[in-house]
């Protein structure tokens, strides 16, 4: 009798144990069907995400222009002569950057309005750079513009285009939109008597300058031919080898004033 107890006991321990047993392999479908969907959402996440970098990466290198050549970049400027920064606006087949040929430059010039008159065709050019103010480069006229011109939007001034053909081109001192400089020979007068236009100071009775006579400094009374922006004709009052003072040695009154700017 015990035995048969202890036998149906055992049974109903074993049925329960089955129960168990299927409860917990159900759940652990239940769990493996979930994690296999968090999982198919990872993985679906993880290919969007690549796909997204990916396209980046398409959307930069499609950005990134690469040179064909190697040389020296340089800046285009508008119209206003302005550069092109971060956040400006740009135009379909505008060109924002240039790799230049070195090998042959040319400048171009403005001269003003006023000095336009003189300037011709093959004339010769010498131009200081304003990074080396000490080395002249020469050159001649190759084309003048026909029409006026202004210099900028910042500066109202007007004059004629001018393209300068140079001698030489030496790509270790020059480089392209460097600023420069430059006087055209507009013409050629053998045996003239200069003098700087600094010394010639205007007087009621005429132009005079002041000369180193002796032991002492005289003001003499000149007669006065062509001029430019820096020298004076001297025709009549001087002699070559004369001394003469950029400083107007009178006091100063009414009557005293430099000569005016200006001429041919």
């Amino acid at each position: 009798m015990q035995q048969r107890l202890e036998l149906e006991k055992a049974r109903l321990d074993l049925r329960g144990r089955e129960r168990d047993l299927e409860n917990l392999q159900a759940e652990k479908r239940a769990t493996q069907s979930l994690g296999n969907s968090e999982l198919r959402s990872l993985r679906g996440e993880r290919d969007r995400a690549k796909g997204r970098v990916e396209a980046l990466q398409a959307g930069i290198e499609k950005l990134s222009v690469k040179a064909p050549q190697d040389g020296v970049v340089i800046y285009r400027t508008n119209w206003r002569d302005e550069k092109k920064k971060v956040g400006d606006s740009m135009w379909f087949g505008e060109t924002v950057l240039a790799i230049p040929d070195l090998s042959e430059m040319r400048g171009d010039a403005l001269v003003d309005e006023a000095d336009g008159g003189t300037v011709r065709e093959g004339q010769k050019v010498t131009l200081r750079l304003e990074a080396r103010p000490d080395l002249d480069i020469h050159g001649r006229v190759m084309t003048l513009g026909h029409t006026v011109r202004q210099k900028s939007w910042r500066t109202p001034g007007k004059g004629y285009k001018v393209e300068v053909a140079l001698d030489q081109t030496d790509p270790t001192v020059m480089r392209p939109a460097m600023r420069f400089r430059g006087e055209i020979e507009t013409g050629r007068i053998p045996a003239l008597l200069l003098v700087p236009r600094d010394a010639v100071f205007l007087r009621d009775r005429g132009p005079v300058v002041w000369v180193r006579r002796a032991l002492r400094w005289q003001e003499v009374p000149v007669l006065l031919g062509r001029s430019n922006r820096r020298q004076v004709e001297i025709k009549d009052g001087l002699r070559e080898g004369d001394r003469v003072s950029l400083t107007d040695l009178a006091t100063p009154g009414p009557t005293t004033r430099r000569a005016p700017g200006g001429g041919v």
